[in-house]
C-alpha cells in the first residue's frame, strides 16, 4: 500500500475522488472500474483512515459503497470512519448494511454495541454484545476461543461497572 504522506499526493487523490463523484452526479450512473482501481480506492481510503484523515477517508468509503454496495469491507470501513468521528447513528447504519452482507461476523455487532453505548442506548448496546458473543461462540468449534470474546466480556464488565457507579438503572438489565 502506498502512503499518501505529501500534501500533493493527498490533493491528487481527493481530486480523483471528486471527479468520480462528479461523474456519478452528472450521469446518474456508476462508472465501470477495474478490480485494480477499486482495490486502489480501498487502499487509499484505508490509508487516509489510518493517518487520521477521517473526512477524506469517509468520502472514499462512501464512494466505494456506491461503486461496490455488496462489499462488506467497504461498509465496515465507512462505519469505522463515521464512528471515529463520533457520528454514531450513521455508523450504525453502515454497520447494518455490513450485517446484511454477513450475518456471521461478530465484529459488526461488537462495533454496533460501541455505537449504541455512546448514543446512551444502553440496552441495545448489551443486546449487540450478546449477539456478537453468540456469533463468536458459534465460530470457535474445537479451536481456541474466538479472540473477540475477551473484548466482549471486558466491554460488558466495564459498562456494568460504570453504570453501577453512576447509579444508572440499566446496569443489571442484561447479565
Amino acid at each position: 500500500m502506498a502512503t499518501y504522506g505529501t500534501q500533493s499526493q493527498m490533493e491528487t487523490m481527493e481530486k480523483s475522488l471528486e471527479q468520480i463523484s462528479d461523474f456519478i452526479s452528472k450521469s446518474g450512473q456508476k462508472p465501470i472500474l477495474s478490480t485494480e482501481v477499486l482495490s486502489c480506492l480501498y487502499a487509499s481510503a484505508y490509508e487516509f483512515y489510518t493517518h487520521g484523515k477521517y473526512e477524506t477517508a469517509q468520502h472514499f468509503f462512501q464512494m466505494l459503497t456506491v461503486l461496490e454496495p455488496h462489499s462488506k469491507k467497504n461498509w465496515m470501513g465507512l462505519g469505522a470512519t463515521l464512528q471515529v468521528q463520533k457520528n454514531y447513528q450513521l455508523a450504525l447504519e453502515a454497520y447494518s448494511f455490513a450485517a446484511l452482507l454477513d450475518l456471521n461476523d461478530p465484529y459488526i455487532s461488537f462495533h454496533a454495541a460501541e455505537c449504541f453505548f455512546f448514543l446512551d442506548q444502553i440496552q441495545h448496546g448489551f443486546d449487540a454484545l450478546t449477539a456478537a458473543e453468540e456469533i463468536a461462540t458459534q465460530q470457535k468449534n474445537d479451536s481456541p476461543p474466538h479472540p473477540l470474546l475477551n473484548h466482549i466480556e471486558l466491554m460488558r464488565t466495564g459498562w456494568k461497572k460504570y453504570l453501577k457507579q453512576t447509579g444508572d438503572q440499566h446496569a443489571c438489565t442484561k447479565t
